[in-house]
């Protein structure tokens, strides 16, 4: 009798991601993605996935946001996040469960830039439906 060895093979690709200017708080120093196997795995597991983040201004108003959104290869859902920052402390976040498509996003509600430069991240995640918290992104500007 002869025995046959089957293998699941998992594509890895990581890579660093801007981290805030002042990132004495953060914790993540990369960015993860999963990406397809080969024989029974489910559809999610079979994707992957890109996660961007934006730290953005609102034209003529004096008020800043935190966007951000993942774009897969493949339908995937869950959970995304994304969590906004001013010199390097949490001030508005926002969740947004993601049913399976290949695209989702969101945004926080906007904050008003006080006087003086400030350190603006927004920091996106994506959990997929399989638990995997893979997908992070950072994006900063100072305003």
């Amino acid at each position: 009798m002869s025995r046959r060895m089957v293998a699941l093979q998992i594509a890895v690709a990581a890579g660093l991601v801007v981290a805030p200017i002042s990132s004495a708080g953060a914790t993540e120093a990369e960015s993860i993605t999963t990406a397809g196997a080969t024989g029974a795995t489910t559809a999610a597991a079979a994707s992957f996935c890109t996660a961007w983040a934006l730290a953005d201004r609102v034209d003529r108003t004096g008020k800043m946001y935190g966007a951000g959104g993942v774009t897969c290869k493949g339908k995937t859902a869950g959970r995304l996040t994304i969590t906004f920052y001013r010199n390097s402390k949490k001030v508005k976040f926002a969740e947004k469960e993601c049913p399976r498509h290949s695209a989702c996003s969101a945004s926080t509600g906007t904050i008003l830039n006080s006087s003086g430069k400030q350190e603006w991240c927004a920091r996106t995640q994506f959990h997929d439906v399989i638990g995997n918290d893979h997908y992070l992104e950072w994006a900063c500007m100072i305003a």
